[in-house]
């Protein structure tokens, strides 16, 4: 059996909100998806890459559109976790400089230091005015990861 993921990170990787920012975001959660197996908040002092699973189809530039190439992503990738931060890198494509977490992921994907899950909601999606509120609670704006895995 597969499981579907929903996972609200901050769009700043490094944002941490509060204990009671956390604690009062994973309660609305909980009661938008009541039925869900889990809803789980994590916090790390290292950054964290949050995939999209079998839902992964490229990674572009966010300025030329042309494809990522994969090998130097993880390249890139692995210094980020070697070093702890996530620098602006100069992108092969266009030159551009850019932090991988501001490239374009299809589906959304993203590096955190936060994260909000909700393990196989029954229903996989959130209104936008609930996303609001889960945003004022958390003190952020947020990116929403969708993963099958």
């Amino acid at each position: 059996m597969s499981d579907s993921l929903i996972t609200f990170i901050p769009q700043n990787p490094d944002y941490v909100p509060s204990a009671q920012a956390q604690q009062l975001g994973a309660n609305l959660v909980k009661s938008l998806s009541s039925k869900a197996e889990r809803v789980h908040v994590e916090c790390s002092a290292k950054l964290r890459f949050i995939d999209c699973g079998e839902n992964f189809e490229r990674i572009g530039c966010p300025l030329c559109a042309k494809d990522i190439d994969l090998d130097w992503w993880h390249e890139q990738t692995d210094q980020v976790f070697s070093s702890g931060v996530l620098m602006p890198v100069s992108l092969r494509c266009c030159g551009a400089t850019k932090t991988l977490n501001e490239l374009a992921y299809e589906w959304p994907q993203g590096f955190c230091r936060f994260s909000l899950e909700v393990m196989n909601p029954p229903d996989p999606s959130f209104a936008e005015e609930h996303i609001e509120k889960l945003e004022e609670l958390l003190g952020c704006d947020l990116r929403i990861i969708y993963t099958h895995i």
